[in-house]
């Protein structure tokens, strides 16, 4: 467009150069002459509005007939000699207005390539937000997976420690058919490793419970890290939609501003097209340009008016936000004393077991008293069966051998779990971490 336009400006400064050459005895008039002129360039209005001042000032004054060919003459003369004259500083200013005008079209471009850099970087950035949202959700489900697992594995210790009770019970029940046997029969050896077998059963118990209580600490440990990283992940959400919000804005005024641009590069060319044409026509260009800005005045008064009402509501929604937020909080505080309150009562009921186990050892001690009186008591009868007991004997040695054998083996299969569900849950812990820590920015 520039180009076709220099051409122009040339093209009509060669034909006024070729016309200022010519010979001034051309048949032509004065009026027609001046109407070329005039639509030549700005300078050359200027002659044609001197030569016409000179015109008006000349028609007043009266001359004799004599006169009025002389004074042709001399009109003549001077309007072809400052038709001449000014057409090299015309030019010389019209190539400084077409520089200015490269260079103003030069910045645009240049700032037109920034704010397309500024938008890939921008969307860049929205798609690494949103891929780490997508990491962070995935480590969240592996998260709450390995939570679901460890309860359920919870959930299978607290089986296995109640069939493990049950069988505690059975044996202590055994142990005290046994003891009854050997009170009958007066064996004083086998009850003192009835008794360790015994007291190994209970601190084995109290062992399960330990682990009970451990597993259940565990478990509010990760229900507090959960807590923490859905924290931790509604802050990252809303910091996106921060940046989604900015990122659109910044797009908005970066199409606003190119708009803008391309106005003013349209109403820079309408004023050089403007250089052309006549008085009325730049007066009516000037009234449409005047009409094409209050247009543009009331479309960003309207824009402002729905970026008020959309900020209104972003403000509603933050508000709305904060008293969700609020809400929970309470609901979390009302969890956390619901919980302590669980805690007393689980402390409470373990202290209370541990009166029944205070209460049980009683009496077993007063059991054993009596088993001593009745050991005293049948000493002549044992004398009598010691051949049918000792058969007897026997055949509980075995099952006894039997018991042990199934308790170490029960053992040993819980201890096996027990390391197989830390190391998964350990093993899982450390790669959410190590991949939660890769992907901090």
């Amino acid at each position: 467009m520039f180009t076709k336009l220099k051409k122009k400006i040339e093209e009509e400064n060669q034909t006024e150069l070729v016309i200022g050459i010519l010979p001034p005895q051309l048949p032509t008039p004065t009026h027609s002459r001046r109407a070329s002129d005039c639509g030549v360039s700005t300078p050359g209005r200027s002659t044609c509005s001197e030569a016409s001042d000179s015109d008006r000032e000349q028609k007043p004054k009266k001359q004799p007939q004599g006169n009025l060919a002389e004074n042709d003459n001399s009109r003549h003369k001077s309007s072809t000699s400052k038709r001449s004259m000014p057409t090299s500083a015309d030019y010389e200013e019209i190539v400084h207005k077409l520089q200015l005008i490269k260079r103003e079209k030069q910045e645009l471009e240049r700032q037109l390539r920034e704010s397309e850099q500024r938008v890939e970087l921008l969307a860049g950035r929205c798609e690494n937000r949103e891929e780490i949202e997508s990491f962070q959700s995935q480590e969240m489900a592996k998260v709450k997976h390995l939570l679901l697992c460890s309860q359920q594995e919870l959930r299978a210790a607290d089986e296995r420690l109640r069939q493990r009770s049950q069988e505690l019970q059975q044996s202590r029940n055994r142990a005290a058919e046994l003891e009854k046997v050997l009170s009958e029969g007066g064996e004083q050896a086998r009850a003192r490793d009835l008794e360790r077998d015994k007291a190994a059963l209970e601190a084995e118990v109290d062992r399960l419970k330990q682990d009970t209580l451990q597993n259940a600490a565990r478990i509010s440990q990760l229900e507090c890290e959960l807590g923490s990283l859905t924290d931790e992940h509604d802050g990252l959400k809303h910091t996106h939609d921060v940046y989604k919000s900015k990122a659109t804005t910044m797009i908005d005024e970066k199409d606003r501003h190119i708009s803008d641009l391309e106005d003013k590069v349209r109403t820079l060319e309408k004023r050089l097209e403007g250089t052309t044409l006549t008085g009325d026509e730049h007066v009516q260009s000037l009234v449409e340009e005047r009409k094409q800005l209050e247009k543009k005045l009331d479309e960003s008064r309207q824009h402002l008016s729905e970026v008020k009402t959309s900020w209104s509501d972003k403000i509603n929604n933050l508000e709305a936000q904060i008293f969700n937020l609020n809400q929970k909080m309470a609901e979390d505080s009302q969890e956390c004393s619901r919980m302590e309150k669980l805690l007393a009562e689980a402390q409470k009921c373990l202290k209370d077991q541990q009166q029944q186990c205070a209460k049980f050892e009683g009496q077993l001690l007063e059991r054993d008293t009596e088993l001593a009186s009745m050991r005293r008591s049948h000493e002549e009868e044992l004398q009598r069966q010691h051949a049918l007991q000792d058969s007897q004997l026997d055949e509980l040695r075995m099952q006894a051998a039997d018991l042990r054998a199934q308790l170490t083996q029960a053992q040993r299969d819980r201890d096996r779990e027990a390391s197989q569900a830390q190391a998964c849950i350990v093993s899982g812990f450390c790669t959410a971490a190590f991949k939660g820590w890769l992907l901090l920015p």
